[in-house]
């Protein structure tokens, strides 16, 4: 039972680390993109 919990425990920290990488992939995504259509919008002519 112990050892199984340590198992648990480190997969959920490795899980909680990935997540959180992915996160902020996610985040700096939507902020290139937010940045990609504002500039076109800024710089569009119609």
């Amino acid at each position: 039972m112990n050892r199984e919990l340590k198992i648990n425990d480190t997969s959920m920290r490795m899980w909680m680390v990935q997540w959180r990488t992915l996160n902020m992939r996610v985040i700096q995504m939507s902020q290139g993109i937010n940045l990609i259509i504002n500039f076109g919008l800024s710089h569009s002519t119609w």
